[in-house]
């Protein structure tokens, strides 16, 4: 139990030391036409007990963006302007790994640095050292481990013994134990730097992700809808079909397009779509009235159907729909014949109508009509297991490859003894057990014939006990004497 908490208490750690350096707004809405300059502010705290410098932030380089040179000291908040200015259209949520750099002091002698791997993982998973400088890994834990960097290669660490390496070459390396390198704990970081008498280092502990909404659109453009009926009457349980004609008036592409509705009754037959200028697309949509209570029906209800590109305005098609009156059966349970017809005939036909989800649990459709996780064969399946149930099953396999490590070199030792290879000591053993269960089996043999006479024998006994006793019985002569020839001549 102890292990598990130390466990879960280093990643806890790891989890606090992220949270002392944080950017604000966390997310941030980023929404603006393409070749267009635009300023945003965000807020950028230090709480640690050093200066910070040199920041970096993955995954906006080819996306507009530009920052100012930005140094934080110790327990500083800073108002940081960062420069947008976009230059293709993107609509799209990205993640960027923010990382920093600070001063660092190490030994200008040659230094030896001690790691200890445990049962919790590296006592260390970052590390900076000067070029030339060695890392000590000592394995404390009652099993093996495997380090792996491409430096090095793989390295065995026993039970109760070290590795070292001398680190040469300056720059950022990664390495991990082979066997648990899913666990945080279990994967480590070196920078080695210039034996100069103060370097900069970046510690991949400190970095967090900020997230980006980004809406980057093209020059405004125009679109028109048409109907192909405004006025509808359909029966309960009963659908009716309309038709949208789309058309792009405008000189730019009119961008991802979005139908939708103010209501669930409405299912597009494509949506999320561009549309070139001047060109026209026909978009097919489902109406189904989703009632449940008999009050429901007789009445008619206004609706709005909405479309819209990311660079134009939202366009509101009005349409109404009239529900003939009919006593709905099972009112209350959800209406058994609404609850058939969607089961047999809607929803398997029209699988992203969003009362299918409602109402059987259909799986949710992404934004293009696909069908999101959980639908169709190589879904994902989440399995009931713990990252503690996991370490031990991962720790179990090696443990019996430790088991298995150890047997192959007593038998190498043993081979070495004799003057044999191992594959002759072994054509040896395997012929020795072969011999052994063979007399095994004779010896068995052997034990059951003697029961099987034993038991013969005793069953003749009995047999003749008792014909003997009824033998007195009835004749007055045991069957000895009656056949006792001697005294019957």
């Amino acid at each position: 139990m102890n292990k598990y908490f130390l466990i879960l208490t280093s990643i806890l750690f790891l989890s606090l030391v992220s949270a002392s350096f944080s950017i604000s707004p966390e997310p941030i809405n980023i929404s603006q036409k393409i070749g267009v300059n635009h300023t945003y502010n965000i807020a950028i705290t230090n709480t640690y007990n050093f200066s910070i410098m040199d920041f970096e932030f993955s995954n906006l380089n080819n996306k507009g963006f530009s920052f100012p040179a930005i140094t934080l000291q110790p327990n500083e908040t800073k108002t940081i302007p960062i420069f947008v200015k976009p230059t293709n259209s993107l609509h799209e949520d990205v993640i960027s790994i923010v990382s920093f750099k600070y001063l660092v002091d190490l030994p200008d002698e040659i230094t030896t640095h001690k790691i200890n791997i445990s049962e919790n993982g590296f006592s260390e998973t970052y590390i900076t050292v000067r070029k030339g400088d060695t890392i000590m890994w000592t394995n404390t834990d009652d099993i093996s481990h495997r380090i792996y960097s491409t430096l090095f290669g793989t390295m065995v660490v026993a039970e109760n013994s070290s590795v070292s390496y001398i680190f040469n070459q300056i720059g950022e390396f990664t390495y991990y134990d082979e066997d648990f390198n899913i666990f945080n704990q279990f994967n480590g970081n070196v920078e080695v730097i210039s034996r100069t008498s103060e370097q900069k280092a970046h510690n991949p502990n400190y970095d967090i992700p900020w997230t980006l909404n980004l809406n980057f659109f093209l020059n405004p453009t125009n679109i028109t809808v048409e109907n192909s009926e405004n006025n509808y009457t359909i029966e309960y349980t009963k659908f009716k079909k309309g038709l949208l004609t789309i058309e792009n008036n405008g000189t730019t592409v009119a961008e991802i397009i979005t139908l939708s509705s103010d209501v669930n009754w409405i299912t597009f037959e494509q949506n999320n779509f561009n549309l070139e200028s001047g060109d026209k697309e026909w978009v097919e949509y489902t109406i189904y009235p989703s009632l449940f209570l008999t009050n429901d029906t007789g009445k008619t209800y206004n609706i709005s159907l909405k479309v819209k590109a990311s660079n134009s305005e939202e366009i509101n098609i009005p349409i109404s729909v009239y529900v003939p009156f009919k006593e709905i059966i099972g009112e209350g349970t959800g209406g058994q014949e609404a609850l058939e017809y969607y089961s047999t005939s809607f929803c398997p036909k029209n699988p992203c109508a969003p009362i299918c989800n409602a109402l059987l649990g259909y799986p949710i459709c992404d934004q293009n009509s696909n069908l999101g996780t959980g639908s169709g064969q190589g879904s994902n399946i989440t399995a009931n297991i713990t990252s503690v149930d996991l370490y031990n099953l991962i720790k179990d396999l090696r443990e019996m490859a430790d088991s298995q490590a150890r047997t192959d070199n007593e038998l190498k030792e043993l081979a070495d003894q004799l003057g044999i290879t191992v594959p002759e000591l072994k054509n040896q053993l395997n012929q020795s057990l072969s011999i052994q269960i063979e007399n095994e089996r004779k010896q068995k043999q052997r034990s059951n014939t003697v029961w099987i006479i034993g038991f013969i024998t005793l069953c003749a006994f009995i047999i003749i006990y008792i014909l003997n006793d009824v033998a007195r019985k009835k004749y007055g002569k045991s069957i000895i004497n009656m056949f006792n020839f001697k005294e019957q001549y």
